[in-house]
């Protein structure tokens, strides 16, 4: 039987090899090669840049636990297509407008924190003129896709927009920021439920608590990154509460995570080949949390990023499990 080492390096292997196939189709497309240097100059962008455009991983996880309630509320192939870019294009908006108003609040503090320093409000490439005017312009952006949803979403919506306003404050009176994000961040579960399926559903609510335990693991060791600054300046978080040995209480927030995903494939009768599935990603997880070097802002960066192939890995799972 195939043991953990050579199966993550045959993962390995074929993960390698799929990045030099698509590298090389890269490189043989002219006009794609075209099209992919103009985006690169304009994530360049200051506007880009505060928006946090030329760094995609935010936005993504903002979406996948989104794409999760799509695959499982929808009824039908051409509903979830229209939903899914409903997820996109309202993560996308809402992901850039929190990062605005972050840095808008944050502008005090982000001058003399290292990783901060140098975005564009807090180094003075963007105004603060300039900022208000571009949330302006999201939250317009928001309001029409709010029109395109069930009146259900719409009032929660009005709820979490309230929310992401308070957020950036809250590092300043409690090391629990991290658990009002987790719930702030996925409420995108429900307003997609709502709008796919306006009864309540206790597996959508489900779903919401995992996405939402999900976010407060990840996000607690992305704040271990500011850990020294955060401290230096008396601001709060979770990493500081729990100190620089919290692996294993780390590990046990993926644990329960995936246990309340695995319990909302059972309400829905899902596959054995989900729960295979959910199995297999739990046991190669494991090694990477517990070996993860909390004091080390490169590992904790790299595993903070590792989280999006984790999330789209449980969405094929999800995907598989519905065969």
């Amino acid at each position: 039987m195939m043991n953990y080492q050579e199966m993550k390096k045959r993962v390995d292997q074929l993960c390698e090899l799929i990045e030099v196939r698509s590298l090389e189709l890269y490189k043989k497309s002219t006009l794609l090669h075209k099209v992919a240097d103009r985006i690169k100059e304009l994530l360049k962008h200051r506007y880009a840049r505060l928006m946090r455009l030329h760094s995609p991983t935010g936005f993504l996880l903002l979406f996948i636990p989104v794409f999760w309630a799509v695959i499982l509320a929808s009824k039908g192939f051409f509903s979830g297509l229209y939903y899914t870019f409903i997820a996109l294009l309202g993560a996308l908006i809402m992901r850039s407008a929190g990062c605005v108003i972050n840095d808008i609040v944050d502008l005090k503090y982000d001058p003399d924190v290292e990783r901060t320093s140098s975005r564009p409000l807090a180094s003075g490439e963007v105004t603060l003129k300039e900022a208000y005017y571009i949330i302006a312009g999201l939250l317009s952006l928001a309001l029409l896709l709010l029109i395109t949803l069930q009146e259900y979403s719409i009032g929660y919506i009005t709820l979490v927009l309230a929310s992401i306003i308070t957020y950036p404050f809250l590092k300043r009176y409690t090391n629990y920021a991290q658990v009002f994000l987790g719930l702030i961040f996925n409420s995108g579960v429900m307003i997609m439920w709502f709008a796919i399926s306006p009864n309540y559903s206790f597996i959508g609510f489900l779903l919401y608590i995992a996405s939402a335990i999900w976010t407060i693991a990840y996000d607690t060791v992305y704040a271990y990154q500011d850990l020294k600054d955060d401290t230096k300046l008396g601001l709060k978080s979770m990493a500081i509460k729990l100190g620089e040995k919290s692996n294993h209480l780390i590990w046990k927030m993926y644990q329960t995570s995936m246990l309340l995903i695995s319990i909302v494939g059972l309400a829905k009768y899902l596959n054995i080949f989900f729960f295979i599935g959910m199995a297999l990603l739990a046991y190669q997880l494991y090694p990477h949390i517990i070996s993860l070097d909390l004091k080390s802002r490169e590992s904790c960066n790299k595993f903070f990023n590792m989280n999006v192939k984790y999330g789209f890995l449980i969405s094929i799972i999800f995907l598989v499990g519905m065969i």
